[in-house]
């Protein structure tokens, strides 16, 4: 079995139920592209330490994590991929 040459299937389709011919696309110019400026620079914004600090301040106090929290959308998730899992076995 030979491959099929490109273009070599259209010759057997007759002209009734062939495709209708698209349009050409119409000519790019250099004028048709606009590219937008580029935004402008902006420094960013640091923080200082605060006045006074010795450097033996602190660190801010953190809540502790609660454990892992269980959402609706994950607990269906498993709870699918479960079910699954059963019907392969």
């Amino acid at each position: 079995m030979q491959p099929v040459q490109v273009g070599g299937l259209l010759q057997l389709i007759t002209t009734r139920v062939q495709p209708p011919a698209e349009a050409p696309f119409p000519v790019l110019n250099v004028s048709d592209v606009v590219e937008p400026p580029l935004p402008t620079a902006v420094k960013p914004l640091t923080l200082s330490p605060p006045a006074g600090g010795g450097g033996n301040a602190s660190p801010p106090a953190s809540q502790p994590s609660e454990g892992p929290q269980f959402t609706i959308p994950s607990v269906l998730a498993t709870l699918s991929a479960l079910f699954g899992l059963l019907l392969l076995i």
